[in-house]
């Protein structure tokens, strides 16, 4: 499977887990799952919720690597599916991490690197 999925983290927050094997994003403990998208779904999330966060990361994520912890399940208020991964990530699941600053697009961003 070619296609990946995405997680938008704090910088803070990737950088505190530096060291470990494996990252777990706040919102697993306090939801029970890690949120990400697919790419198509990556700039409208930054716009929903993190539109006053100067600077972000990106996460690109290979699907087949959480498999076992990977779910597509509907956003409440939206009519999409949204990939949710209920455990910790395995660093060895991380391909990339894109630093994100609102002066491209996420999809560019990604496009550019590939």
């Amino acid at each position: 499977m070619r296609a990946r999925i995405y997680h938008i983290c704090f910088p803070d927050s990737w950088k505190a887990q530096l060291g470990a094997t494996s990252y777990a994003d706040a919102s697993l403990e306090a939801e029970g799952f890690i949120h990400c998208s697919m790419k198509e779904q990556l700039d409208a999330t930054l716009g929903r919720y993190f539109r006053d966060v100067p600077e972000l990361l990106i996460l690109e994520i290979l699907p087949s690597a959480v498999a076992q912890d990977l779910r597509m399940e509907p956003a409440p208020h939206l009519q999409e599916r949204f990939p949710h991964i209920y455990g910790a990530v395995p660093k060895s699941a991380i391909l990339k991490v894109y630093r994100f600053d609102w002066k491209k697009t996420a999809r560019e961003i990604i496009e550019e690197s590939t």
